[in-house]
């Protein structure tokens, strides 16, 4: 009976310590100027994370479902890089990469000049 409380106990410790750095879940945006912002899930797809707009809060709706995050792939346990963000509106693909600062604070980042000039924003978790 010990032996399988302990097992048990052990296992669940597992599961938290490989969960920790993972982005997968729906977060939410920052505001923009006029106040809207969407949410974004993001889970995996093949080795990597992508993200679909799930919902937009004042902005354009027929941007849901739209992928806007693709290809970001684990370089350390809290961070992804050599992914591609999209601007819907530029309609542009840029490099990106992003970091959990935080459980509930996720970074993403789109860049240009192979990183050096980038544009962060910190999303929430939704809880």
């Amino acid at each position: 009976m010990i032996r399988l409380a302990l097992t048990t106990t052990v296992f669940a410790a597992l599961a938290t310590v490989a969960s920790a750095g993972d982005p997968g879940g729906l977060w939410q945006s920052e505001k923009d100027a006029d106040g809207d912002w969407i949410d974004l899930s993001i889970e995996r797809c093949g080795s990597a994370f992508c993200g679909k707009v799930a919902q937009v809060h004042g902005g354009n709706p027929k941007i849901v479902g739209l992928t806007i995050l693709r290809g970001l792939t684990q370089v350390d346990e809290n961070s992804w890089s050599d992914g591609k963000i999209f601007a819907v509106d530029e309609d542009t693909w840029y490099d990106s990469k992003m970091e959990l600062v935080a459980p509930d604070r996720l970074k993403v980042s789109g860049c240009l000049a192979y990183g050096l000039l980038c544009k962060s924003q910190t999303l929430q978790r939704h809880p």
